[in-house]
């Protein structure tokens, strides 16, 4: 079950949210942004091709080096959903500006639209939680969990009657 996801890599989420941020923000704020976005661009290219130390020796922030980055990228999502043959429920609230229906949820549907074990949800009007969108960009995301809300039923029942269906 899969869960408002992506099959793109960590790293390339990171840098369409912090660009769409960049182009948000007026003034000195936005210009600051972007000035992160390439950095944040340039910190990772060729990410792939360092070394396990390497990576490990790059600070991000927070504490992160490239090294968390390299490790949740290989493989991508993308590979191990090649390789199996698994069922699957993708779940996505469509109005999430996390993780993007119309970028996100439409790759799972390239990758796996043609397998009739994969069932697709797509819900209208919820976010990134499942519960009805507050925020209408990502810099306004943390609005989304300021406020007590909780997941509807048509969620819940949906998940449930695919476990059921599929133990």
């Amino acid at each position: 079950i899969l869960l408002a996801g992506s099959p793109r890599r960590l790293e390339e989420i990171l840098l369409d949210q912090t660009a769409e941020m960049a182009a948000s923000l007026p003034g000195l704020t936005g210009k600051i942004l972007k000035k992160q976005l390439h950095k944040y661009q340039k910190t990772f290219e060729g990410l792939y091709g360092l070394t396990a130390e390497e990576a490990r020796a790059i600070k991000f922030g927070g504490g992160t080096t490239l090294y968390y980055f390299k490790e949740m990228g290989q493989p991508t999502v993308a590979d191990w959903l090649e390789k199996t043959r698994k069922p699957m429920l993708i779940m996505q609230g469509e109005k999430d500006v996390q993780v993007k229906a119309n970028v996100d949820f439409s790759m799972y549907r390239d990758l796996l639209g043609d397998r009739e074990n994969v069932t697709f949800r797509l819900y209208s009007g919820l976010s990134h939680t499942f519960v009805p969108a507050i925020a209408r960009n990502i810099a306004e995301a943390k609005k989304e969990f300021r406020k007590e809300r909780h997941i509807g039923a048509e969620v819940l029942e949906d998940l449930a009657g695919w476990i059921h269906a599929n133990r």
